[in-house]
């Protein structure tokens, strides 16, 4: 009886402590028997799965598995109980678990079975190990770093021995000379050794070949008397500062340039300011001068005491200061066209000897009132006909000839002229015996505004503009001017001018002109005309003298003072054509045209204006302006826009007139002279009418341009303007109106013999 009380007694000691023991474990404990239903579980596995203890008892295992193991394990289950083929019992697996919730995680299972009396049981140890799983991917992932970074990672240790490196230190290895296992460079030792006693890390770079770069960061480990070594590829940051360095190099050296243009600029500025302030004085001298003598002869013949010769002679005078006083605003003004590229050339077969005669003509008179010989020497053989502009080739020879007559006070003035076959180069020398010059003012007599030195303006005058505009006007027609001087013998200028193949030949030994007179002064035509024409002008001067102009020949006048006024009137009266100023007060000329044309206004207009540059011209036409004319307004421009565009508004009504020539009404002497002209005309009409019949374009143009250049020589300027005209339209092949131009020509031929016979009484 005691003994059983005592088995009972040791029975229960033991069921507690097992139970105590399956209570405070750890890991989850779990028993099932052969059919696969939970017989027991200890607290731990609730807690893992979130089932409450008997939630599970009595449960299929299957419970805590995925679908896929549950539905393979009673079988499984089935060949455990009869044999353990597969080394279960006693090893461990890691399987999936699922909770209560649903969710499943990693746990390490270790399997066991007992025999409790008759009955198989197995045992389950379950040790969750969910964290331990990703302690281990996560210590994998960083041991995988060294090996798959792209920046090198090195262990050295305290004696300099490599003991570790990536596949990225190659590189660095190479420019060590080293290898792993291999010692570090002696500079690096002491690097690290630096960063191993004061326990900080420390930084080298490394050049290596193939011109990379790279910076190591030595992090000391004390612990294990190493340092491990990070390092970052910087070949490109490198570059860049390289880059930098070079850009900053160009940058100051662009900024050292800069400056010293500047610096250059301002002491050119400078110096042109100087230059320009001089040119300003001297040009207020030479303004001031020619106007002195226009006022005081014009206040002169005020004087009811004067006699018809002395009133002649202010006349004259008045003109002449007039004309020169154009001649520096026309200076000015081919200087600032050149300097703006605005300068329009023609190319056009000129005779040589004519051009020649024409400057000759016009410098012999002021090599006579100054006492000295001037004369030109042809070295033949010659081109006849040069292509090139004839206009600016004279101005060229008359600012060198004129020079030289100024600055010449005795002796001679020669012109002598070659042509230099080899080089096809026409060769223009103005060789003078006067004052000269030294090298220092050759260096600068093409200057603008310059002349050889101060005292040289003082007593010879001009605005040092003719020299510099020569120059570049022989340029522009590709060719040069160049000299050579002596202080006190005097100056040679040489014009050379390329001449074209097809002008060089025939070369001819003779002078041969084809207009045997050159071109005079101002031709007017001064048949009357009738119809009504609006004057629309600002200044009352130019009001009373344009009116009077227009009175002489039968036309009568109204006067309007601004554009709107212009407008105004032009719209309620019966004009035949309209002068219009451009720069005027209320409103200007190209605004008044604009809103004439677009009221539907149909008669001519004529634009009148100070600016003279080709820009103004066509803004002028632009604007609706049939033609246009550049003050100073003389006669002659005036007469010749008329017979253009009043055609056929003669006082008889027909279109039979006598056309007088303006030579013959200046100076009656010259009859016989006009008559050379009166006489040769009908062959060149003739010559015309049959190159335009049988459609001989060249033979047309020689003979239209032989006509411009005789017309207004003789007096007659609108055969020249109308011969222009008619040249002009031939280049663009308008054949049409180059018949009608010739068919006035005819007309103009009639009218001169007519007015001729008149002349002649």
């Amino acid at each position: 009886m005691g003994s059983d009380i005592k088995n009972t007694e040791s029975h229960q000691y033991h069921q507690r402590l097992l139970d105590g023991v399956m209570n405070n474990l750890l890991d989850g404990i779990i028993t099932i028997d052969t059919r696969g239903q939970i017989r027991s579980v200890n607290p731990a596995l609730a807690d893992m799965t979130g089932y409450a203890m008997d939630e599970l008892l009595g449960k299929s295992i299957n419970l805590l598995m995925d679908e896929r193991i549950a539905n393979a394990h009673d079988g499984y289950l089935a060949r455990l109980t009869k044999q353990d083929r597969d080394g279960v019992i006693g090893s461990k697996r890691h399987l999936q678990v699922r909770r209560k919730d649903g969710s499943v995680f990693q746990a390490e299972i270790a399997v066991s079975k007992m025999q409790l009396d008759d009955e198989l049981i197995f045992i389950g140890s379950i040790y969750d190990v969910t964290q331990k799983l990703e302690q281990e991917q996560q210590i994998q992932e960083l041991a995988r770093f060294p090996e798959e970074t792209w920046n090198p990672v090195m262990k050295i240790t305290d004696t300099g021995t490599i003991s570790y490196t990536n596949r990225r230190c190659e590189s660095i290895l190479q420019s060590w000379q080293t290898r792993l296992q291999g010692p570090v460079p002696e500079s690096v030792l002491t690097v690290i050794r630096k960063s191993i006693a004061s326990g900080k890390p420390e930084q080298v770079e490394v050049s290596c070949s193939g011109g990379q770069y790279f910076k190591l960061l030595i992090a000391p480990v004390p612990d294990l008397k190493a340092v491990y070594v990070y390092g970052l590829d910087i070949t490109q940051s490198r570059k860049d500062q390289k880059e930098l360095l070079a850009h900053r190099t160009r940058l100051e050296k662009m900024v050292e340039e800069r400056t010293d243009e500047a610096n250059a600029a301002r002491d050119e500025a400078e110096r042109a300011n100087q230059a320009k302030s001089l040119f300003l004085a001297n040009m207020s001298h030479e303004i001031r001068t020619p106007l002195s003598s226009i006022i005081g002869y014009a206040e002169g013949l005020l004087d009811e005491d004067q006699t018809r010769e002395q009133r002649e002679k202010s006349i004259q005078t008045i003109i002449r200061s007039s004309q020169h006083l154009k001649g520096i605003i026309n200076n000015v003004l081919d200087l600032s066209k050149i300097e703006a590229e605005k300068i329009e050339l023609e190319s056009i077969p000129s005779n040589l000897f004519d051009l020649l005669a024409e400057v000759q003509s016009l410098v012999n008179s002021q090599a006579v009132e100054k006492g000295i010989a001037f004369n030109i020497n042809y070295s033949f053989p010659l081109p006849q006909t040069i292509t090139t502009d004839p206009v600016r080739v004279k101005q060229i020879l008359l600012n060198l000839c004129c020079n030289a007559i100024k600055f010449t006070e005795r002796g001679r003035v020669d012109l002598n002229i070659c042509y230099l076959p080899a080089t096809r180069i026409l060769q223009v020398d103005v060789v003078d015996t006067g004052i000269g010059m030294t090298a220092s003012q050759i260096g600068n007599i093409f200057e603008p505004f310059v002349q050889a030195d101060v005292s040289t303006t003082r007593k010879y005058g001009g605005t040092g503009l003719g020299l510099c505009l020569s120059r570049r006007l022989g340029m522009l027609l590709g060719g040069t001017l160049e000299v050579t001087s002596e202080s006190g013998k005097g100056s040679t200028f040489s014009l050379r001018l390329p001449i074209k193949e097809s002008d060089g030949l025939p070369l001819v030994n003779e002078i041969k002109l084809e207009n045997t007179m050159p071109k005079t002064g101002p031709q007017t035509t001064m048949q009357q005309l009738q119809g009504k024409v609006l004057l629309v002008e600002d200044t009352p001067e130019l009001q009373v003298l344009i009116a009077s102009y227009l009175r002489k020949i039968g036309l009568k006048i109204d006067v309007a003072n601004n554009g709107e006024e212009g407008v105004n009137a032009a719209m309620s009266g019966d004009y035949d054509l309209v002068f219009m100023d451009i720069q005027m007060p209320v409103m200007d000329g190209y605004t008044a045209v604009k809103i004439l044309r677009a009221k539907g206004y149909i008669k001519p207009i004529i634009a009148m204006t100070a600016n003279a540059m080709q820009e103004d011209r066509q803004r002028c036409l632009a604007a609706g302006c049939n033609d246009y004319l550049a003050k100073p307004v003389q006669r002659e421009q005036i007469y010749s826009i008329l017979e253009k565009h009043l055609s056929g508004t003669t006082t008889d009504g027909n279109t039979s007139r006598e056309l007088i020539s303006t030579l013959y009404e200046t100076d009656p002497d010259m009859a016989d002279m006009v008559k050379t002209f009166i006489d040769i005309l009908p062959t060149y009409i003739s010559q015309c009418q049959e190159a335009l019949e049988g459609e001989t374009w060249d033979a047309l143009a020689f003979a239209l341009h032989t006509l411009k250049g005789m017309g207004g020589s003789y007096g007659y300027a609108i055969i020249t303007e109308t011969a222009r005209e008619a040249e002009n339209l031939l280049k663009t092949g308008d054949y049409a109106s180059v018949a009608g131009l010739i068919e006035k020509l005819a007309q103009l031929n009639g009218d001169a013999q007519r007015g001729y016979k008149q002349m002649a009484g």
